[in-house]
């Protein structure tokens, strides 16, 4: 069935329709989108906290065994350092703390002395001791040493601890050392659990990590924190950077479906939009296509009534020719009764008047405009029609009989699409009678309009031979006609018209003798809509 409502719908509300969807759609993915980047924020943000309070409680704990290692090594007895063995098992004590010393020693006099169970110091590191040794005796408090890197590639840092003991003599301080182990600090002081969930490292002033310890090799995030690490100092700085596990298969799976399903929501819009708009496009012409066949039925209506409209037209034309002619003689034969000759002016302004009516219906019906919703007033149109298609009905000695209450209401609608609609039905009525014998007071076409609740009816009823029950099955579909010379279109364009403006369209048989064609107008209709 042809659109209308292109034509019909023309309410500005409307558009707006067409773009809340999108809309709807736009404002969907931007709160998926918010809601995500929330997410992901708030994510981050936890996870930079937890960080943070991680490395501060590492920070914490290694600032305390390193101190805690300085009152032990402060506070060494002298009879611990005279004593060989008593010496070895306070360092065996010491280094099985597990704070990340590597090795002790005692300086005195310059010459170092380590345990028997520990390797000696490395050679020239004594030549890297003077500044921190005289630092030392100045503020007569611990001093850390910078981090170095031993033969075989350790990472180490020493702590220089000044004691008292009887044999130190003025200008020759003595000391304890110890010397720590960066990776062995992480390994003792570093908790699994906490090795787990983080990457831990030491790094220098360039920012170059220099150890690093965790229990999963996987992919670093992108946070980070760091601390300086004072005592020791020197530019050292304590490191650490969540670690992202690696995404379950579910999870991958789950987010490949959301894509997918994302994807397959994205490209079904288009595709509907495409659908919307090739839609609208063949709607758009079928509109222009249905246009084109209204004005040519119109034009073929025309032509068959060509000679019955001459000759209408001919009658006021004559009438007023002769008017005019006997008012000039009037004139020429000197009578000026005035009276007589206003008498026969009128009747030449009526006549004219009548011509012009004539003329003015042919116009009105034969040109193309925008269809557009106004005010019908429904009987005026049915009196229109039917003294445009009378003249045609009297050649054929057919008799337009009119029923038409006067309390009629005015509906909403297009004139001209109702108009074509009345006019084809009557039209229809006329061709079904021609040349049916004359029965009593001869054919009648009987046009009846009336009110019933909300509905406006109008009904035409002819009587022609009737429609027989298989060419009622395909009154309506186009092109389908029982005249040699009819297109199919004319009862196609009417029910389209009707079912635009919410109404309905309808026959039946004639208890008198032929057809009774049945048009319902909903009196308060919002608008026209498209016909199913």
């Amino acid at each position: 069935m042809l659109s209308f409502a292109p034509l019909l719908d023309t309410h500005p509300r409307r558009h707006w329709l067409w773009w809340f969807p999108r809309l709807a759609f736009v404002l969907l993915l931007m709160a998926v989108g918010t809601q995500l980047w929330l997410s992901e924020r708030a994510d981050r943000e936890e996870e930079q906290s937890t960080l943070i309070s991680d490395i501060l409680w590492l920070e914490q704990s290694l600032r305390f065994n390193l101190q805690h290692n300085e009152e032990l090594l402060g506070h060494i007895q002298p009879g611990q350092l005279k004593d060989a063995q008593r010496f070895d098992a306070y360092a065996h004590i010491l280094l099985a703390n597990d704070t990340g010393l590597k090795n002790i020693a005692h300086l005195a006099s310059g010459h170092p002395r380590t345990p028997s169970h520990r390797p000696p110091l490395p050679a020239g590191m004594m030549a890297n001791l003077d500044d921190s040794l005289r630092l030392m005796h100045a503020l007569h408090k611990p001093v850390y040493g910078p981090a170095f890197r031993d033969s075989g590639g350790e990472w180490l840092f020493t702590v220089l601890v000044p004691i008292q003991t009887p044999a130190t003599q003025p200008g020759q301080p003595a000391a304890m050392m110890g010397i720590y182990s960066l990776t062995k600090m992480l390994d003792d002081v570093v908790p699994w659990w906490l090795a787990q969930r983080n990457h831990i490292g030491f790094t220098d002033l360039n920012g170059k990590t220099l150890v690093k310890r965790s229990r999963l090799e996987t992919q670093t995030s992108n946070i980070s924190h760091s601390l300086a690490f004072d005592p020791p100092g020197h530019g050292l700085s304590l490191w650490a950077a969540p670690i992202r596990p690696p995404v379950p298969l579910s999870g991958k799976i789950l987010s490949a479906t959301l894509v997918l399903l994302t994807g397959s929501l994205l490209w079904s819009l288009w595709a509907q939009r495409r659908h919307m708009r090739q839609r609208l496009e063949a709607e758009k012409q079928l509109r222009q296509q249905q246009e084109r066949l209204q004005t040519s039925t119109r034009l073929i209506a025309m032509g068959e009534m060509a000679s019955s409209l001459a000759h209408e037209i001919n009658q006021p034309l004559a009438a007023i020719s002769s008017y005019t002619t006997g008012s000039i003689n009037l004139i020429d034969t000197g009578k000026t009764d005035l009276a007589e000759i206003r008498q026969v002016l009128n009747r030449v302004q009526e006549q004219s008047q009548r011509a012009g009516h004539i003329i003015r219906r042919i116009y009105e019906f034969m040109r193309r405009s925008e269809p557009k919703i106004e005010p019908c007033d429904i009987g005026s149109l049915i009196h229109e029609v039917a003294d445009l298609v009378g003249i045609d009905a009297q050649r054929h000695r057919i008799c337009i009989q009119r029923d038409i209450a006067t309390d009629l209401p005015i509906i909403q609608g297009d004139k001209t699409l109702l108009r074509q609609a009345l006019f084809n039905l009557l039209r229809n009525g006329i061709d079904a009678m021609r040349g049916m014998p004359t029965r009593g007071r001869g054919c009648a076409l009987d046009i009846r309009a009336y009110r019933e609740g909300d509905l406006l009816r109008i009904d035409i009823r002819d009587q022609g031979p009737g429609i027989s029950p298989e060419h009622a099955k395909h009154l309506f579909d186009p092109f389908f006609t029982t005249k040699p010379e009819g297109l199919g279109i004319g009862l196609n364009i009417c029910r389209s018209v009707v079912e635009a403006h919410r109404g309905q369209l309808s026959h039946a048989p004639n208890p008198q003798g032929g057809t009774v064609f049945s048009l319902s107008l909903p009196i308060h209709s919002p608008s026209p809509r498209t016909s199913p």
